[in-house]
Formats: structure tokens, C-alpha cells, sequence
């Protein structure tokens, strides 16, 4: 029921500053996914994770390419959103930026890619530096176990992981 004011803040906001102009373009994109204006929130996540790498801060373009990712998984993009997932991972390596690439991989069917990603958080989040730095620079055809004893090796059904992590959802 606010979403009107939520633009007009929005717009208001975007236009104080350059950090007032990202912060407004995650938020308007945002609200085009949420009202389902995926092509919309494409664009408006584009241009602001263009600007952003324009004012050099790739952390809040990996946000926005993350964003944009989720919108083009919901119009059915699965090219785009991977494409949208490695721009945010060549610009950040943030872990809620890799969980969420990771998401959008697996929901777009690429779950060999997303394991190094989940491997990586799993062994940050058990303090294991090392075998984060090593799940984070793992190489084709490097052996890599992860908590249920697979070294990638093996093939893994996509239903497999996609099981382990629920389904994103706007």
C-alpha cells in the first residue's frame, strides 16, 4: 500500500548525492522486482551498477548485479541472471555477495559452479581460513570435499543441491 511513497522517497533520495543515487537505483530496481517489472529492475539495476563502477565502488555494483541476476532468474533469464551472477563476483567477494551467486547458480541449473561458492562460505563459517581460501581459488579438476564427502569428482545431480537450498522467491 506504499509503494508510491517508497518511489517518491526514492527518487528524493537519488537525487542528493552519487551514494543518494545508488542507494535510490537498489531501491527502485528492488521495488520493479517486487511489483514484477523484472525488465524494468534490469534496467534500473544496469544503469546503477554501471554508475556505481563508474564512481569506483564495485562493492555496491556486485549488490546491484546480484539484484539483477534475481530479476533476470524471474523473467526466466537463466543466461542473463549467470551473467548478472559473475559480474557481482568479479566486483566483490563478499560473502553475502557469493551466497547469493551462489543461489542464483543453482537455480539456474549450474550447480557445479555454485559448490566451490557454498564450500568456501561453509569453511569460512567453520573458521577454516585455509580451506576458504582454497574452496575460493579451487582450479578444474582440483579435488574439493564437501560436507558430505564428495571431492567434486563425481557428477552431481542437480537435484542434489538444489534440494539443500530452498528456492529464492520474491
Amino acid at each position: 500500500g506504499r509503494l508510491p511513497a517508497a518511489k517518491e522517497t526514492l527518487g528524493t533520495l537519488g537525487r542528493i548525492d552519487a551514494l543518494g543515487a545508488s542507494l535510490a537505483a537498489s531501491g527502485l530496481g528492488d521495488l520493479a522486482t517486487l511489483e514484477g517489472r523484472f525488465s524494468d529492475a534490469v534496467r534500473i539495476l544496469g544503469e546503477g551498477a554501471a554508475a556505481d563502477l563508474a564512481s569506483r565502488n564495485p562493492d555496491r555494483a556486485a549488490s546491484k548485479f546480484a539484484a539483477l541476476a534475481y530479476a533476470q532468474l524471474l523473467r526466466g533469464e537463466k543466461r542473463g541472471a549467470i551473467a548478472a551472477a559473475d559480474l557481482a563476483l568479479v566486483n566483490s567477494q563478499a560473502a553475502g555477495i557469493r551466497f547469493l551467486a551462489a543461489r542464483i547458480l543453482v537455480e539456474a541449473g549450474e550447480t557445479a559452479r555454485a559448490l566451490p561458492l557454498a564450500a568456501g562460505l561453509a569453511a569460512e563459517q567453520a573458521g577454516d581460513p585455509g580451506q576458504a581460501a582454497q574452496a575460493g581459488e579451487t582450479e578444474e579438476g582440483a579435488e574439493l570435499e564437501d560436507a558430505d564427502g564428495r571431492d567434486g569428482s563425481e557428477e552431481v545431480e542437480p537435484a542434489t543441491l538444489a534440494d539443500e537450498v530452498p528456492p529464492l522467491r520474491p
